[in-house]
């Protein structure tokens, strides 16, 4: 938690397709300006502003925070993994394994069982809360490497039925 008083501040549009990732490039790129405005106030003698709202705590977010339930919805399942993606990853168990999902989408064709793994072609669709649907684009398996959603389905032998945990 952070009330100190504040000599420079940006805003910036987040893109909805962005993951934590994204977001924290874009930040970085962002900062030295801010860090360059707050250097000349101060050598200007200006003094900084005091901070306006309520504070809060922001503790570390951990490994068990990042599960995903698919008993939400497909937008607040598709925010979590967004936001999770990648540290410390947004997963779910297959096979009794971990397994992260790094990004994926809303759709709104394919109403599945929570949980309930679609396989349509080269896409893989996952069922969630509210008859909501998300559509998976990369995932990384347990001991494996990012991988398009399709890869992972087609080395899986995906056979109907599945779901995850």
């Amino acid at each position: 938690m952070d009330t100190g008083p504040i000599y420079s501040q940006r805003s910036i549009e987040i893109n909805p397709k962005w993951r934590s990732f994204e977001l924290l490039q874009r930040l970085a790129q962002e900062g030295p300006s801010a860090v360059d405005e707050a250097l000349n106030m101060i050598a200007r003698g200006e003094l900084p502003r005091v901070q306006v709202g309520q504070s809060s705590v922001a503790p570390k977010i951990s490994k068990q925070e990042a599960l995903l339930n698919f008993s939400d919805d497909a937008k607040t399942l598709v925010n979590a993994i967004r936001a999770f993606t990648y540290e410390p990853g947004a997963w779910c168990t297959w096979n009794n394994e971990s397994f992260k999902i790094t990004s994926a989408t809303i759709v709104q064709d394919y109403p599945l069982k929570k949980g309930e793994i679609f396989l349509d072609g080269q896409r893989v669709f996952v069922g969630c809360a509210d008859n909501s649907s998300v559509e998976l684009l990369t995932v990384v398996p347990a001991g494996k490497k990012e991988m398009s959603a399709a890869d992972w389905a087609r080395g899986a032998r995906l056979k109907g039925g599945e779901s995850f945990g």
